[in-house]
């Protein structure tokens, strides 16, 4: 793996100049961390997923009574509170809002910085990216109409009242495809719809994302390498149904 990297022009100097950003590519989730953590370890990914929620307790607890909490190799969190007040007497604002700064310790910045390997890349020219599926009140591999799905990725976000864009099912051997008409979220990580209708009973489809960027003409997709999805039977043989 390596640190890569692009660049992009500088116009407030003179002459031009460039400076260079990070490519950060797809975010790493928990549950990619937790798989990760658990090939390393003889701990399981749902004993892994468990600990760092009960670690997310733990810092919550120690931060709400003002304690700076130390991650031993990683970094150190520290909360505040941010509030404005006219005078000394004057109590707390009900705007007032914790804070919470974190500082990576020494260690793990030494690492990166001697470790590190730079790779020059184009400028990203990002498409939507579909990491995950999930069915919170489902299965998504027995869908049936108006199932609540949530698509978790990168670069997500499109209009959804362009016809071209938009979230759509597609039949890996027809191309037969169906366009979800309508959306409780859409947003750059997540999606949020119902399963439309229209779509045949038990058969797998690839989840595909269309959208343009801002100020962009140029439609790009994103979308599963196989079948992620599957609607359940139906013994009318018609689209899949309540």
């Amino acid at each position: 793996m390596s640190f890569r990297y692009y660049l992009t022009s500088n116009r407030l100097t003179n002459p031009p100049s460039y400076c260079a950003r990070v490519d950060h590519g797809p975010t790493v989730t928990t549950h990619q961390l937790a798989a990760r953590i658990s090939n390393a370890t003889s701990l399981t990914r749902s004993d892994v997923e468990a600990v760092l929620a009960a670690l997310q307790q733990c810092l919550v607890d120690d931060m709400m009574n003002g304690r700076a909490v130390r991650l031993e190799r990683v970094g150190t969190l520290f909360p505040s509170v941010s509030a404005r007040m006219a005078s000394k007497t004057e109590p707390l604002p009900e705007d007032a809002r914790v804070q919470v700064r974190f500082r990576v310790d020494r260690s793990l910045l030494r690492r990166l910085r001697t470790e590190v390997e730079y790779e020059r890349v184009p400028s990203p020219q990002p498409v939507p990216l579909i990491q995950e599926v999930r069915v919170p009140l489902g299965n998504p591999q027995s869908l049936r109409q108006g199932d609540l799905l949530r698509v978790i990725g990168e670069w997500l976000r499109f209009n959804p009242n362009k016809p071209d864009e938009g979230l759509f099912f597609v039949h890996p051997g027809t191309g037969a495809q169906v366009r979800a008409p309508s959306y409780y979220r859409v947003g750059d990580k997540v999606l949020e719809l119902p399963v439309p209708q229209g779509l045949a009973p038990n058969t797998g489809y690839m989840l595909q994302v269309r959208a343009r960027r801002p100020n962009s003409t140029q439609l790009r997709k994103g979308e599963t390498g196989s079948p992620m999805v599957r609607t359940a039977a139906s013994s009318g043989g018609g689209p899949v149904g309540p």
